[in-house]
């Protein structure tokens, strides 16, 4: 398989799943809304990380709105994948398209130009919603570093397959990474795990 086609199945797998859970919620109750776009009020983070789509938030008629996640935990049957594409490694492992773990060998030169894909890719005017889906990622962390890598996590909700592509992309030509992992960690087991609403 292709990192294209590893991507793109993840990325249907996960759409599948949200809209089933979402098809699952409108037969119960039509006071609901999906991929809500909330902003935390704060600034200690910086532009991007201050906007959280909220897959699902529920209207609730006697108390206030209920924000929902749709999880989906990595397919038991991902076989970890590397790929050289010229001088970049990419290591693909089981992941999740609501919590892909990024990770990257190198310390980006300039944090602008992720935030400024981040703010576009998070579609804050909602130019690009189709067919009820917003088509945007839902949230990303700021990046971190353990000391040899750093990395960011993104819940790429409803972003086309491409957004995920051009992330990758974006690391090896602006980040010059050698070294690109993509992973995701599951839920812990106290948590309610991948049978939809949370």
């Amino acid at each position: 398989m292709s990192i294209d086609s590893i991507i793109s199945a993840e990325r249907d797998r996960y759409v599948a799943h949200f809209e089933a859970v979402a098809e699952e919620m409108s037969s119960k109750t039509n006071r609901y809304a999906r991929e809500v776009l909330i902003s935390v009020d704060t600034d200690a983070l910086a532009y991007p990380y201050r906007f959280i789509r909220a897959d699902l938030m529920e209207n609730s008629a006697d108390g206030p709105p209920h924000a929902y996640e749709i999880w989906l935990d990595p397919s038991q049957t991902f076989e970890a994948s590397g790929f050289q594409l010229g001088p970049v490694t990419i290591e693909i492992y089981p992941f999740t398209w609501c919590s892909a773990q990024i990770a990257f060998d190198r310390p980006l030169p300039d944090l602008a130009k992720l935030e400024g894909l981040l703010t576009s890719w998070l579609d804050i005017g909602d130019t690009r919603t189709t067919n009820r889906a917003a088509n945007a990622i839902h949230s990303a962390t700021p990046v971190e570093t353990n000391g040899q890598l750093w990395y960011l996590t993104v819940d790429f909700g409803t972003a086309p397959a491409g957004t995920m592509l051009d992330l990758l992309d974006f690391l090896a030509n602006e980040g010059m990474a050698d070294r690109i992992v993509i992973t995701s960690h599951p839920r812990e087991a106290d948590e309610v795990r991948s049978s939809g609403l949370q």
